[in-house]
């Protein structure tokens, strides 16, 4: 099971649409959440690795996106709304 698993827009994919499958590295306790942290998965078919630098929104100053195809750079916004989707949940 994925923490992150949300679909998005793809006109390269035969179906229009991709998916994101991310898992952080650590088990996620709202009361307490060290960083970085670091999410893995699948940007599509291909193996991304991003680094949380802390809990701020900020692209280039929280987030690190370490190995990620280029081709998806569009949907990085996404992501980051995703995880932070993600983390105000478990509060």
């Amino acid at each position: 099971m994925w923490a992150i698993n949300e679909k998005f827009v793809d006109y390269s994919h035969p179906q229009e649409k991709d998916s994101v499958f991310l898992n952080p590295n650590q088990t996620m306790n709202p009361q307490v959440i060290e960083y970085p942290i670091i999410w893995k998965g699948f940007v599509g078919s291909e193996e991304v690795e991003i680094i949380q630098k802390g809990q701020g929104a900020h692209l280039d100053l929280h987030f690190i996106f370490k190995k990620f195809p280029e081709r998806y750079n569009h949907i990085k916004p996404d992501i980051i709304n995703w995880i932070h989707k993600y983390l105000r949940i478990l509060n």
